[in-house]
């Protein structure tokens, strides 16, 4: 399936990361040691890679997109105006994107579109803000998330979570300064001003080499000051990095927007030890199990208000039922999520029946009328729904099943490459009330598929497909 975006992914784009000034902050008046805002940032307009909303951006498609990046226009937006798209306004026109290029992955390092940010107003609110930030190391609390048009493609990302791949960006509308950008992004390095207002020579050099102007007081921090001084503030600098780093990760983490809100506002104030990628995937960990182990009581709460508000509307000629939904995870136990290694798994089939066994005894125990087996793109994940549901009927009453697949795309298959009728052939032995398919397609084109199904299925055939695909200003012609 390949879907056109009306506005370019705003929810689920990478963010873009403050690389380094390219024009360094100006020294003020000579010898006055006052900071003046940079007038041009290197940026990363975008990276690889699994992006906030499970959208997955490959890096041929980045490949292809550096071009359009230049000459793009950034406003400083609301994050809620961002994600909405609207509110872009001339009156919060911040600069321009420029000079945009591709850099491939290195050193285990994702690819990236690398560019220079030119501001309107490099000595204005906004280019001052981002040199205070910058002095201050506290860049990853603002980042930029890109606008754009472009196709997606479900299917699975690396490591195995089910996701929306962009196939192509077709357009880049604009980049927006934004508190919280969907893929993190931190300043990695900054080029100051010394007091003569010399440029730096490289960009990697200043990684290297003193700075010649303390932007935060105006006092010099080279050779006049202490030793112990020079290594506190080092000491700092890489303690603002690591927090900027654990950001990113927290960011990208499969978490509600709760749950990493709350690890993020734990790792702010968190030693250094406690913010090294190994440390911050533990908590990471931590918090999943954390909310895993709380499925069951969710799912039994989530049933009774269900149970209740159907109460509510019933009557005797139109009675209302409950379905308490196993939705597909977010792994898949029958693709390799190394291609390099196809015998490398992301989730064993006993891990999945432990999951849906915790989630469907809370569903029965709020009291729902059956249990709905649906969006499988991988059949042996249903199997391991159907397997744990049985285990579970065996010991106390048997529920009702509908077992619903999902055709990925135009190939009229699953993920996991079943036509309809070997999807049936696979779970026909569940004997489910109904075996339908659901969401990927709208009617029209999920039709043939549905009578493909019904062709072969002997036993009740249903069918609840997603509003289509959207035209060309957003809307939905289907529905």
């Amino acid at each position: 399936m390949t879907e056109t975006l009306p506005r370019a992914m705003p929810p689920s784009s990478a963010g873009l990361a403050l690389l380094a000034a390219a024009d360094p902050p100006d020294a003020g008046a000579a010898g006055s040691g006052a900071p003046r805002a940079g007038g041009r940032w290197r940026v990363r307009a975008i990276r690889a890679g699994m992006a906030e909303g499970g959208v997955f951006y490959p890096d041929d498609t980045l490949r292809r997109a550096a071009p359009l990046f230049d000459g793009a226009r950034v406003f400083a937006r609301s994050d809620e105006d961002h994600l909405a798209d609207r509110a872009r306004d001339a009156r919060n026109i911040v600069g321009r994107i420029e000079r945009p290029e591709f850099v491939a992955a290195a050193g285990g390092a994702p690819a990236e579109v690398r560019a220079d940010l030119a501001l309107v107003q490099p000595d204005g609110p906004v280019g001052r803000l981002l040199a205070a930030a910058a002095a201050r190391g506290m860049t990853e609390l603002m980042g930029l998330s890109l606008c754009a048009r472009g196709r997606v493609r479900a299917e699975a990302a690396p490591g195995g979570a089910y996701a929306l791949a962009v196939r192509e960006i077709e357009r880049v509308d604009s980049v927006d300064l934004v508190a919280r950008p969907a893929a993190g992004g931190a300043l990695i390095a900054l080029v100051e001003a010394v007091r003569d207002s010399a440029r730096a020579e490289t960009e990697g050099n200043a990684m290297n080499e003193t700075a010649k102007t303390n932007t935060n007081a105006g006092a010099d921090i080279g050779a006049g000051t202490a030793p112990g001084a020079a290594a506190e503030r080092a000491r700092a600098a890489a303690l603002a990095a690591a927090r900027a780093e654990a950001r990113i990760r927290v960011a990208a983490a499969p978490l509600p927007e709760a749950a990493r809100a709350r690890l993020a506002a734990r790792l702010d104030s968190a030693p250094e030890a406690e913010l090294a990628p190994e440390a911050v995937d533990r908590a990471v960990a931590d918090e999943r199990a954390y909310l895993a182990a709380a499925a069951p009581e969710m799912n039994r709460e989530a049933a009774r208000i269900a149970r209740r508000a159907a109460a509510a509307f019933a009557t005797a000629e139109r009675p209302r039922w409950v379905a308490g939904v196993l939705g597909p995870t977010n792994r898949t136990a029958s693709i390799s999520p190394d291609v390099n290694d196809p015998s490398a798994r992301a989730v064993r089939f006993e891990e999945l029946v432990e999951a849906y066994s915790e989630a469907a005894a809370g569903l029965v125990a709020g009291g729902v009328d059956l249990i709905m087996v649906e969006t499988v793109f991988d059949t042996l994940n249903a199997k391991a729904a159907l397997f744990a549901l049985a285990e579970l009927f065996a010991v106390g009453e048997r529920l009702p099943v509908i077992v619903s697949g999902t055709i990925t795309d135009a190939s009229g298959r699953t993920l996991s490459g079943q036509t309809p009728e070997a999807f049936w052939h696979s779970i026909r032995h569940a004997e489910p009330l109904a075996a339908g398919l659901n969401c990927a397609l709208g009617p029209e084109a999920l039709r043939p598929h549905v009578a493909a199904l019904a062709a072969v299925a002997d036993t009740f055939v249903s069918v609840h497909p997603n509003a289509g695909l959207p035209n060309a200003f957003g809307g939905y012609d289907e529905t």
